[in-house]
């Protein structure tokens, strides 16, 4: 009944660990008009530290956005989107 606490440090950004306050956020991205612009989106947002997942729809034209708060902000992701070439607002 040993309380034995792992102090290993990782050196890899981990969006699982607790210190991380993962929050979702959703954009509104009225220009998104097939798959490929969903994959172009979700691919661009996903290489982003601090991001743990993304759902493009386009039919619904929202970028659902799962991250760590503490790590990205919800602006730097729809600049992110708007940088991909899609015109975008956060819905929140």
């Amino acid at each position: 009944e040993e309380n034995k606490m792992e102090t290993t440090e990782t050196k890899t950004k981990d969006v699982s660990n607790k210190e991380a306050k993962l929050e979702t956020a959703s954009f509104k991205c009225e220009t998104m008009t097939c798959t490929g612009c969903e994959q172009t989106i979700t691919g661009k947002v996903k290489k982003m530290d601090g991001v743990q997942d993304v759902k493009a729809d386009y039919k619904s034209k929202n970028v659902e956005v799962t991250f760590a708060s503490n790590v990205v902000s919800k602006d730097e992701i729809a600049k992110t989107i708007e940088a991909s070439g899609y015109k975008c607002e956060v819905n929140n």
